[in-house]
């Protein structure tokens, strides 16, 4: 993915703001998703 990336801002630079913000928005959905996980983890293994 990170090839596709780089392969996009190459060809069309105004995307690279977009991407900067597609990646942020997802990491903070990452970390967000991980501080859930780990608060409710008894939660997630009854869920499992």
């Amino acid at each position: 993915m990170v090839v596709i990336g780089i392969s996009l801002v190459i060809i069309e630079p105004p995307l690279i703001f977009q991407i900067i913000q597609y990646i942020g928005v997802v990491f903070l959905l990452y970390l967000a998703s991980n501080v859930l996980k780990s608060n409710s983890s008894n939660i997630d293994l009854e869920a499992e």
